[in-house]
């Protein structure tokens, strides 16, 4: 498939100006690249919530975590 040069599209009155084209090209363009794609951690990888709570309501006066270990633990579990 090929596509027609600006100045053509100009020409045939498809577009109304080049300038105008071209801004409403980069708008496109630049919201395409930037868009954040969303998407549902809970329901996607619902495993990694499961291993976080569970470290969080482990009993710690078993384990005798301190707040930096537990800290290092989840960071481990979050990646």
């Amino acid at each position: 498939m090929e596509r027609l040069e600006i100045d053509t599209l100009e020409y045939l009155d498809l577009i109304i100006s080049r300038d105008q084209f071209n801004q409403k090209y980069v708008r496109i363009k630049t919201r395409l690249y930037y868009k954040q794609q969303k998407f549902n951690l809970l329901r996607e990888e619902s495993e990694g919530f499961a291993k976080t709570i569970t470290e969080l309501n482990q009993n710690f006066s078993i384990t005798k975590l301190n707040s930096q270990q537990l800290y290092d633990r989840l960071m481990a579990l979050i990646g």
